[in-house]
């Protein structure tokens, strides 16, 4: 649903003919992007998975989907073609995320040491549709699920690798630990900044210069931990770079980066279904048909009705 909401209201977003500059590219504005399982919304489009684990894009500026995917004579219906050629779409399920004209996703693997079970991942990169794949880095001692989610920010990604646990016996516990680290996409330099917890943070956003996950806080200039004090209860906060919304009584309150004064909108309140993009603060009272959104840039933000086809 939220994918399928999100989509529309990039929709309407043109339909309206807002400034979205984006849009005719056939390359993910590289920024910023939040990556998640079930689609990671870039400027101009949005990278997913279809249900047989095949890596998409959807380009809003033409609304058409391509697969990920070089191969002659390939339907993308399975990891082989025809001719017995692997299928440049799959295998690419783990952080696939799109930087600087390239392809980056993990490849994770399991082996037996010593008699002690050794997880790693291997940070893969490759043109878009599969061409020129190369090895950027390995990380030892760490591993990831599917459905991991992450925060790519300039290059680099904040995401959260875990240890598996296995007692005396080397049979695998239910018990893990889970890391925050960075790492430069380009260059592979990896970074472990700690044990966060026994089970996987969620990630609420990224904000001037700031990762938020949890009740935490990671100041990406400082490089140190501590309790988010701002209201980020899970449905009633919107947080993207320039903007950090939240529920506050009757009215939401937007904290501007750069020391810009906070802004103050009357008698509504954020949920699950809202969306910053540009600017704008997306609002949604019927996920189907009635969005509307305020222009940011406002002193006083006007709410601006959108007539969702």
């Amino acid at each position: 649903m939220k994918k399928t909401n999100i989509t529309k209201l990039i929709c309407s977003f043109v339909l309206i003919a807002v400034a979205f500059t984006a849009c005719s590219s056939n390359t993910a504005k590289e920024e910023s992007a939040k990556i998640v399982i079930w689609g990671t919304v870039y400027g101009n489009g949005e990278l997913s998975e279809t249900e047989s684990c095949a890596l998409t894009f959807l380009d809003y500026g033409t609304m058409e989907t391509v697969y990920l995917c070089e191969q002659i004579n390939c339907d993308h219906s399975n990891y082989l073609t025809e001719d017995e050629q692997p299928c440049f779409a799959y295998g690419k399920e783990i952080l696939p995320v799109l930087y600087g004209g390239r392809l980056y996703w993990f490849r994770d693997s399991s082996t037996v040491s010593g008699g002690k079970l050794q997880n790693s991942l291997t940070l893969m990169s490759s043109e878009p549709f599969g061409l020129s794949e190369k090895e950027i880095c390995k990380i030892d001692g760490l591993t990831l699920d599917f459905s991991a989610s992450a925060y790519m920010k300039n290059g680099v990604l904040y995401f959260f690798p875990y240890e598996q646990e296995t007692d005396e016996n080397n049979v695998v516990t239910n018990k893990f630990s889970y890391h925050l680290a960075s790492l430069e996409l380009s260059s592979g330099k990896y970074t472990d900044l700690g044990v966060q917890g026994t089970q996987e943070p969620s990630i609420k956003g990224f904000y001037d210069d700031k990762f938020y996950f949890d009740d935490n806080v990671f100041d990406v200039k400082n490089k140190s931990v501590s309790a988010n004090e701002t209201p980020h209860n899970d449905g009633e906060t919107v947080i993207s770079d320039d903007y950090y919304a939240y529920n506050s009584g009757e009215n939401i309150e937007i904290l501007c980066a750069g020391g810009k004064d906070k802004k103050i909108i009357l008698s509504d309140a954020v949920n699950i279904e809202s969306i910053i993009v540009d600017h704008r603060l997306f609002m949604s009272k019927n996920s189907e048909t009635e969005w509307y959104y305020y222009d940011l840039t406002e002193e006083a933000p006007a709410k601006h009705d959108i007539t969702a086809n």
